[in-house]
């Protein structure tokens, strides 16, 4: 493992070369990142930095019995996501108000419990919510 770190009016480049674990770094205090590269001994390696939080459709919609979905936070955050019945009745809570940091997540319901119908995905992350229609076909 070779790092090191430079810092010049208050940025810090940060350089980190074959880690040997996952872990790369500790830090106190919050930070921002502005921008990463990232290579391998061939190529270099294209890294997107969450801009903002979403929730990506399921797919496949509609489905049976189970159906994937992807949603990406753009900062840490509390997050709660859930499935709820056409009455409005909690189903499932997937992700219950855990703490998750910035990126992307991937997930997959599976519905062979219950019946055929319109169900709601909410997402909540922080202040923002995300509400998407889930059809379950049997």
């Amino acid at each position: 493992l070779v790092a090191d770190a430079v810092n010049k009016r208050g940025t810090t480049t940060l350089v980190i070369v074959a880690p040997e674990t996952d872990h790369l770094f500790s830090y106190e205090g919050s930070f921002e990142i502005v921008e990463v590269e990232a290579a391998s001994s061939e190529k270099f390696i294209l890294v997107i930095l969450p801009s903002k939080t979403s929730l990506n459709q399921a797919y496949p919609n509609p489905f049976n019995p189970s159906t994937t979905f992807s949603y990406v936070l753009a900062e840490t955050n509390e997050v709660d996501l859930s499935v709820y019945s056409i009455t409005g009745q909690l189903v499932e809570s997937l992700v219950d108000y855990s703490r998750q940091d910035a990126g992307s997540y991937s997930l997959i319901w599976d519905a062979s419990l219950q019946p055929s119908g319109l169900y709601f995905l909410r997402l909540q992350a922080g202040h923002e919510t995300f509400n998407q229609k889930l059809m379950v076909i049997k």
